[in-house]
């Protein structure tokens, strides 16, 4: 049970905040599956001899790595164009494109038959988003990518193009974010209207009250963690004024660490933004409602044995200026592979 959260750039834009976008997420994982810590990268193999013969690649991306996927995933990232200095294209003030994406499974999955051409690994759904080229358009991405929706297990996915228009006659800077919105599990009456509107896949944000966010349920229907999570950032956000960006970071991951004491259901793994350390049943889910005489213990546990450990294992903050700076921080919650830095921070410039 993963969750992201973001205060959306129209309701910042008129605002007097610094930001234009604002993203805090968790990632709730077995604790024993291989993870590798938030690093620059072009998605270079995990394993085996890297592409140092090809052309270099469309962007720099930014993000963890599943070491288990099989393409070499990630769930949350950022991605950059490599567009060369001295091109003729930067030096006449090319407008830039950062990406951002974030990717949940659907909880309570249904598998769809994905036909002859076979299932693909939804770890490469954000690998690919973040290896479009400054040029590419994103709603072509997500129109193939609806084309493909029953080669992928349930996914819910949520991404971000802040484009970067650059200074002319005399006028500053600009930054656009535009919030995209797509899950393979969506009613075919959805996907209906989405195709017949002018932006098919972008969310209206004048209905989501200045903050919304996404678990592993359809974005319509917002688990009780999201409800919170979306209230308690709107608290934050109205309170602080911004006045330290020190103090909004220690804030929002504070809003990451909400949880309401052990884990024992279901429904409990719905409400809790945060999961503590819990043995999950190796015959299956936890039971659906709460039981009192018997459940997981929130002692941290072994990954060994009749269970397996899980719980929050990242919690991730991106805050992305209108000046154009960016600042990414990502923290191990629990169990990230022994060596890898408690924090890794990274800020740039657009």
């Amino acid at each position: 049970m993963c969750i992201i959260l973001c205060r959306t750039p129209q309701d910042l834009e008129a605002s007097t905040s610094p930001y234009a976008l604002i993203l805090a997420a968790n990632r709730d994982e077995y604790i024993a599956r291989p993870t590798l810590g938030a690093t620059w990268h072009h998605f270079e193999p995990l394993n085996g001899p890297s592409d140092t013969d090809k052309a270099p690649p469309p962007t720099h991306c930014l993000s963890g790595r599943d070491a288990q996927d099989p393409v070499g995933g990630t769930w949350f990232g950022l991605s950059i164009p490599n567009i060369p200095q001295t091109s003729s294209d930067s030096a006449s003030g090319r407008r830039k494109v950062l990406r951002i994406g974030a990717l949940t499974n659907i909880h309570d999955d249904i598998p769809l038959d994905p036909g002859p051409a076979g299932k693909r690994s939804r770890g490469g759904i954000l690998k690919d988003y973040l290896h479009l080229s400054n040029d590419e358009k994103t709603g072509e991405y997500l129109e193939s990518l609806r084309r493909e929706k029953r080669r992928y297990d349930g996914f819910g996915l949520g991404l971000f193009d802040v484009t970067v228009h650059p200074a002319s006659d005399g006028t500053d800077q600009r930054i656009e974010v535009t919030s995209s919105y797509y899950s393979n599990r969506l009613p075919e009456s959805s996907e209906a209207s989405m195709s017949s509107s002018r932006t098919p896949f972008e969310i209206d944000e004048r209905t989501t009250s200045g903050t919304w966010g996404m678990s592993n349920s359809l974005l319509s229907q917002p688990l009780d963690k999201v409800k919170e999570g979306n209230r308690l950032l709107s608290e934050v956000l109205s309170r602080s004024a911004f006045s330290s960006q020190t103090d909004l970071i220690e804030d929002l991951f504070a809003i990451l660490r909400t949880d309401h004491g052990p884990i024992m259901s279901m429904q409990e793994l719905h409400q809790s933004i945060f999961i503590p350390l819990l043995q999950m049943p190796s015959g299956g889910p936890l039971p659906a409602q709460p039981n009192v005489d018997a459940g997981p213990s929130s002692e941290a546990p072994e990954s060994t044995g009749e269970g397996r450990a899980y719980g929050t294992r990242l919690s991730t903050v991106v805050l992305v200026g209108k000046d154009g700076s960016v600042v990414f921080i990502e923290r191990d919650r629990a169990g990230i592979d022994e060596g890898e830095a408690k924090e890794r921070k990274f800020e740039f410039r657009l």
